[in-house]
């Protein structure tokens, strides 16, 4: 065998696994239906069920699993938007995938009769009142370095965390350890402060 047809030989055998690498993994879209059933699931104690129609996604959003477990991070309003009838109002609701590692947070454009807006929490109904979009402050940013709280029992724990998203007061968040080895959710409680559990 001459030197050529080894190398040669090398060169195939280390490309294989490369080419393994770089197939595509199968990929799984993300629909209206899928969105409005989570939103229509969360807001049921309202009676806000929604179609498919009502949801619009601004892109075509994939997951690595079929039909993964979404959640809902916030809404917050838009207002009537132009073109819309005026007595429909929209919202912006960003939602992920209850496991990050299946899909990329996102956000999805709702219509819903005016008045009437859930919130972050689904809990209630927040008045829109002239069609004014509300605007929560946003106390953490994506990126900042913040302080972890975590109350276990007699356990009180502090640890300094990386921001993974922005949020307003009482909304959910990830988290990351500064090692980046942990996630956490947590309860953003003022600026630069989130609570959360082991």
């Amino acid at each position: 065998m001459t030197l050529r047809h080894i190398a040669v030989l090398a060169a195939v055998g280390v490309s294989l696994p490369l080419a393994a690498q770089l197939r595509p993994r199968d990929r799984y879209a993300i629909t209206a239906e899928q969105v409005a059933a989570k939103l229509s699931a969360s807001f049921a104690q309202k009676g806000l069920a929604l179609q498919a129609d009502q949801v619009a996604l601004p892109a075509d959003l994939t997951a690595s699993q079929e039909a993964p477990l979404l959640e809902i991070r916030s809404v917050g309003s838009l207002g009537a938007l132009h073109g819309k009838r005026a007595d429909l109002m929209s919202s912006a609701v960003k939602m992920a995938c209850v496991n990050s590692r299946v899909c990329l947070p996102f956000y999805a454009i709702v219509t819903l009769p005016g008045g009437i807006q859930p919130n972050a929490r689904g809990d209630k109904d927040m008045p829109m009142g002239s069609g004014t979009p509300i605007h929560q402050e946003i106390l953490v940013k994506s990126g900042a370095h913040i302080r972890l709280l975590v109350d276990s029992g007699a356990a009180h724990i502090q640890m300094s965390v990386v921001s993974m998203e922005c949020g307003s007061l009482r909304q959910q968040i990830k988290v990351r350890s500064a090692d980046h080895k942990q996630v956490y959710t947590a309860e953003v409680i003022d600026a630069g402060t989130v609570r959360g559990s082991l």
